[in-house]
């Protein structure tokens, strides 16, 4: 569980680094005002396009269209980066594939929301191990025979 909250506040933290940066360079006023709402949006699971778009919006009001066009491209490549980011940084570390972890924190987000980023990865990690140590268990590919015979148990 520690490995799903520091990957959606690192996912979050970074995700707002990224735009805040271009929201400072692009001259885009009350920068930081703007940076928190998206951390607060990516911490939430909320897409960051919500504050992007009206930005964009703003840039091609204010600013050239070559300006604008490149400012948006980039704010929407920092606003998406939460899909490159969020299954590597919640599946580091863990001892199961990167997929089960984010179909985890995806399936439990649709089903319980925010708690649901946190009990989704660990339920299905679990789940996984379980699934996995049950596969591996049982009688041996290169002896069939050992099947009907009875297992020896040393205390």
């Amino acid at each position: 569980m520690g490995n799903v909250v520091k990957g959606v506040l690192g996912v979050a933290f970074i995700q707002a680094a990224l735009v805040g940066i271009g929201f400072f360079l692009a001259g885009i006023p009350y920068p930081g005002i703007w940076t928190l709402l998206v951390f607060l949006l990516a911490v939430l699971q909320i897409p960051p396009l919500l504050v992007v778009l009206p930005v964009a919006v703003y840039m091609f009001s204010e600013r050239s269209t070559a300006a604008a066009i490149g400012w948006t491209v980039y704010l929407l490549l920092g606003g998406f980066s939460d899909n490159i980011l969020k299954p590597v940084l919640l599946g580091k570390g863990a001892p199961v594939p990167m997929l089960v972890i984010f179909l985890g924190v995806i399936g439990g987000f649709m089903l319980s929301g925010f708690i649901g980023l946190f009990t989704g990865a660990v339920v299905m990690s679990i789940g996984y191990k379980l699934f996995t140590a049950w596969i591996n268990t049982g009688p041996t590919a290169e002896n069939p025979e050992d099947r009907n015979k009875p297992q020896e148990i040393n205390y």
